[in-house]
């Protein structure tokens, strides 16, 4: 045993020296050179992608710049590396082109691509489309129609996520001072607060929507599902409020489709019989292999009070959701439907006609994993006239009938907007009442 005062004279290990953790750079995960390649990527540069991306695509691309780069910034802020608020600036830029069919997405930064993605081209339905862009319901206006039918809800978490979505819909951000951040305001102030009189209601947050989004734009399904899915997400319950933000955007995503689907219908039966064939040829043969033959003239307007209005069939009907929801992978909803359809119009379903080729589509496609992979919609409904063994002019029963059974096979209970059911019942409407539909100009 050495004594007290006995110094050791070995020296004490000297501890290795921690390395410095690396940031994720732009080189790391994008192909890129110059002085961008060596700059690590910082959140507010990723949140930046992603508002462009939804401004010029509506939607964050999946795999795309956006997500790449978050999840790198999330990687950096994770080993300090770079600062919450932490921006470079580099600058970035997303577009879109067609080319051949095809759309052509190419996102940048600092003046270098750092992603080129092919998609098919969009469903080009010119005159039905063009006719209805000022009169569809935007979301602004949809968030407006919440403050009537749920003014009196206070704001909580849940319907600030819904508003905010909605906001990134239409404008591609949610800006400062906006209505998100009013509603995401309200719903802190809320949570803190006893009384419900007391709390901010949703009527005092959406007042005047339309004029405080920076950019309004026309409701669709895709804007619906995403405010829905949010509003959900945020829920405790996992529910959407009756009449609340999701609800009015479901609504007016409704209304907007079952607008364009008589818009379509009426654009294609009031040409000649040859200009219909033709067009719904041309329209579909451009929605599958994004290609289209010669254009069809169609100087005259589109009018509902014109004589020699023909009814439309069921068959034209199922045509009709070729276009409006060709894209659509065939579920046992649609096959439920489709059946009750050809039953409607030839009295059976045949034994090689379009009700077994539906059924047959969604039993393969419920063994499909991959979307892509999976038979369409427009695939089996792009030729149902000729498919029937006998046609007839589509009723409000028609519809009514359609409508049960897609809703009776579907595990949420609802008709898909713009589907089989959807595109029936506009033209049983038509049917019924053709001088009530507005005229449609070119």
């Amino acid at each position: 045993m050495l004594p007290k005062n006995t110094k050791m004279s070995q020296q004490q290990p000297e501890r290795p020296q921690q390395e410095q953790p690396t940031p994720v750079r732009y080189g790391d995960v994008f192909d890129v050179s110059s002085e961008l390649s060596s700059q690590p990527i910082a959140p507010k540069d990723a949140c930046t992608m992603q508002a462009e991306e939804n401004r010029v695509l509506g939607k964050t691309l999946k795999g795309g710049a956006a997500a790449v780069m978050q999840s790198a910034a999330a990687v950096n802020l994770q080993r300090g590396v770079v600062g919450r608020d932490e921006a470079k600036d580099h600058g970035v830029m997303v577009s879109q082109d067609e080319v051949a069919g095809k759309r052509i997405i190419t996102e940048a930064v600092g003046g270098e691509v750092v992603g080129q993605y092919v998609q098919p081209g969009k469903i080009h339905m010119k005159s039905p489309a063009g006719a209805l862009a000022d009169d569809a319901i935007t979301i602004g206006e949809a968030l407006e129609n919440a403050t009537l039918t749920a003014g009196d809800k206070p704001v909580d978490q849940s319907d600030a996520a819904a508003i905010q979505k909605a906001e990134v819909r239409a404008s591609g951000f949610a800006h400062a001072g906006g209505v998100t951040a009013a509603a995401q305001s309200a719903a802190n102030l809320n949570a803190r607060t006893m009384g419900v009189d007391d709390k901010i209601k949703l009527g005092e947050v959406l007042a005047d929507s339309s004029n405080r989004l920076e950019i309004d734009k026309p409701v669709t399904r895709e804007d619906a599902e995403e405010v829905i899915e949010a509003e959900v997400r945020n829920n405790p319950e996992m529910v959407t409020y009756p009449g609340g933000v999701a609800s009015s955007m479901a609504v007016a995503a409704s209304l907007n489709q079952d607008r364009a689907i008589s818009a379509c219908i009426l654009f294609l039966k009031h040409q000649n019989s040859n200009k219909y064939s033709t067009t719904m040829s041309n329209q579909i043969q451009e929605r599958r292999f994004g290609e289209s033959s010669d254009d069809v003239s169609t100087e005259s307007s589109v009018n509902m009070k014109a004589p020699g209005f023909e009814p439309i069939t069921i068959g034209d009907a199922l045509e009709i959701t070729a276009l409006t929801a060709g894209n659509k992978p065939i579920e046992q909803s649609d096959a439920a439907a489709i059946r009750a359809a050809e039953i409607r119009a030839s009295g059976f379903t045949q034994i090689a006609g379009v009700a077994a080729a539906a059924q047959l589509a969604a039993d393969m496609n419920s063994r499909t994993e991959d979307d892509e992979d999976k038979t369409k919609l427009g695939d089996i409904l792009m030729d149902a006239s000729n498919m029937l063994e006998d046609d007839k002019a589509a009723t409000m029963e028609d519809a009514e009938g359609v409508s049960g059974a897609e809703v009776q096979n579907n595990p949420d209970r609802v008709t898909y907007p713009g589907g089989v059911s959807a595109s029936i019942s506009s033209a049983a409407k038509l049917n019924q009442d053709p001088t009530a539909t507005p005229i449609v100009n070119e």
